[in-house]
């Protein structure tokens, strides 16, 4: 917030045809009459959410002038101003930088048929040439440029080998894929176009719209499903010929549903908010790819265990989407989202004679939290400042529909909400699914492997997969959906840590949660990731742990408000890395998250009860 009350970024507002608008005005009143235009302006503006963007000062620009207009003068100079007024004006950047940018510059320009792409090993190459030796610093400059536009890269592994040199290239070719009546002259008249005006992409389209250019098809397309603008379809079940091209959902074409499932639940409904009547429908197109992209299956075949999210037969629409909670239980869940109103609803659908018990609630309790995750994520990318709320509808006013009451999604307890313990909304909590421990497994052992650093696995991994073994016999109801491990996972010299081994060997997703940094690739705990520590201002905030070979290996959490000293999460098995920072964020209410904190707790009392004799003589040392 700047001292004039501004948000940054910061919008200026410059009208252009100043000329025409004061075609019939007379000179002396110009003034008057531009100031009284700018004051119904500012009013409207400022009842846009993005009002507290714009700059208070106006131009008005005459495009008629012969010299240059003294209007665009100020705004120059206004622009100069508030560059020099901003915290990085006066750094210093390296030469070497400058060098490289102007060689992708070369590189870019229409009159050399400038490149719109090139490999990111043609980039380390140019960066030798200006000096620029340390990958690290590579890295460093494509995260800049990336922040600032002049360039795209991203750190996914069907991308990374990409840099993206004209990013004004890459928003046409998404705007020829869904601007469809305005780009599509070529394909007029094809099945495929008539397909993506029904929102389904088939690849074949863009053979028709690009030609035979394999590389640049793979870029778009991989950058649009990083963006969830598109859904790759699963092959229909039952299918074994390989299909002949790929088809992809695109969310923002989609037809909206004519006919809703009503579902025996719909009176549990979920509401999630946007606060001042503000929802983007971009951020439901989106969120409807994600979930189903950061699902907890990797493949068809596992999406029919229990516990599992997965799209219910291609129930996808613009506005409507069907996700199955339990296929066993024949759990559903809808989201739906009207055009006109600023929520999503979250319809519970389940039959008639379904029981509320603690399996069934779990999976809505699951599928909440899930939701709950990948809306935070998505919701960053769109618009950061956007506040939700979730409500649920008010149940002291059961005949006013309209009326929301807000509630802690992260609650367990549906009465700690102010809902009546037989609510319907029960459906949605599980108590003591976070707060309390359920289970606990203490066990006396003797390790024979040596210690070696970085082989840590083969020495704890099988107690710990015998526990495992003793849970699922006594209390197989309890087996985890995720584990969290004291250890690393690819934050690891070989990229396989403690979490990756146990993960793979249970076939459970895994995050790797250390309190030390483990330098490995080029990583170093130095003055540089001293600095990176202090700008994490608050629980939540994170920077990646990008090694020397370029790979982001994980991430520096700050787990709460109330702690200085990150964790360092890495994923483990069967998870991303975004959904594992949100998952040990949610279950942090001190620097260490609690499934780590007490089973270091439980384990110390263990050992205090076990060693009576070794307690005492500490204490009198």
């Amino acid at each position: 917030m700047s001292e004039d009350g501004v948000s940054s970024p910061r919008i200026i507002i410059a009208c252009t045809h100043k000329d025409k608008y004061l075609e019939n005005v007379p000179k002396e009143k110009h003034e008057e009459e531009i100031n009284a235009y700018f004051d119904k302006l500012r009013q409207h503006i400022q009842q846009k959410r993005s009002g507290v963007h714009v700059d208070p000062r106006f131009f008005a620009i005459d495009n008629t002038c012969q010299d240059e207009d003294q209007e665009i003068s100020d705004l120059r100079q206004y622009v100069m101003k508030i560059a020099e007024s901003q915290k990085s004006w006066g750094e210093k950047n390296p030469i070497r930088w400058i060098r490289l940018e102007e060689d992708l510059q070369l590189r870019r320009a229409p009159e050399k048929r400038g490149k719109r792409w090139i490999r990111y090993e043609e980039l380390q190459n140019l960066a030798l040439k200006v000096g620029m030796q340390d990958a690290i610093e590579l890295k460093s400059f494509l995260q800049f440029h990336h922040d600032i536009g002049d360039l795209m890269h991203f750190q996914t592994d069907d991308l990374s080998d990409t840099v993206i040199l004209n990013p004004t290239w890459l928003i046409d070719a998404f705007r020829s894929i869904i601007a469809v009546d305005k780009h599509h002259v070529k394909a007029k008249g094809t099945p495929y176009w008539s397909a993506l005006k029904r929102g389904i992409l088939d690849e074949r389209l863009l053979d028709e719209l690009w030609g035979d250019d394999s590389e640049l098809k793979s870029i778009v397309i991989g950058v649009m499903v990083q963006f969830n603008i598109l859904l790759e379809q699963d092959v229909k079940p039952g299918t074994t010929e390989k299909p002949t091209s790929r088809q992809f959902y695109v969310p923002s074409l989609l037809q909206v549903c004519k006919n809703p499932e009503s579902g025996v639940g719909s009176e549990g409904t979920l509401f999630i908010q946007g606060k001042e009547n503000f929802m983007p429908h971009a951020l439901f197109n989106r969120l409807t790819v994600k979930l189903v992209q950061n699902g907890t299956s990797s493949g068809r075949k596992g999406l029919r265990r229990r516990g599992d999210f997965f799209l219910f037969q291609n129930e996808l629409y613009y506005d409507y989407a069907v996700y199955v909670i339990d296929p066993l239980r024949r759990a559903r869940c809808a989201l739906r989202k009207s055009p006109k109103s600023s929520t999503i609803e979250l319809i519970p659908l389940y039959p008639p004679t379904t029981k509320f018990d603690r399996t069934f609630r779990g999976a809505y309790a699951k599928w909440k939290n899930h939701v709950s995750m990948q809306i935070q994520q998505v919701k960053q990318t769109i618009c950061p400042h956007l506040h939700l709320e979730w409500c649920v509808r008010n149940p002291r006013k059961p005949k006013v529909r309209d009326e929301l009451m807000a509630i802690d999604p992260k609650e367990t307890d549906h009465t700690q909400c102010g809902l009546p313990e037989d609510s319907v909304y029960r459906l949605w909590f599980l108590p003591g699914s976070s707060e309390k421990v359920v289970y606990e497994d203490c066990c006396h052992i003797q390790l024979t492997a040596p210690y070696i650093p970085g082989f840590l696995a083969f020495r704890e991994v099988p107690f710990l997969v015998e526990s495992f073994e003793r849970l699922k016999k006594k209390n197989p109801e309890l087996m985890p959906q995720v584990v969290l491990v004291d250890g690393n996972g690819i934050l690891h010299p070989k990229e396989f840590g403690l979490a990756c081994h146990l993960g793979i060997i249970l076939d459970i997703p895994t995050v790797g949660v250390a309190k030390k940094l483990f330098q490995v690739d080029g990583l170093e705990k130095n003055a540089e990731h001293a600095d990176k520590v202090k700008q994490l201002t608050k629980g939540g905030d994170t920077f990646p742990l990008i090694g020397a070979s370029g790979r982001i290996l994980g991430k520096a959490l700050r787990s709460s408000d109330n702690t200085e000293n990150p964790v360092y999460v890495s994923i483990g098995h069967k998870i991303s890395l975004e959904t594992a920072i949100c998952l040990v964020h949610q279950c942090c209410k001190y620097r260490i998250p609690e499934p780590i904190r007490q089973a270091d707790i439980k384990s110390r009392e263990y050992l205090r009860q076990l060693f009576p004799e070794q307690n005492s003589q500490a204490e009198k040392t």
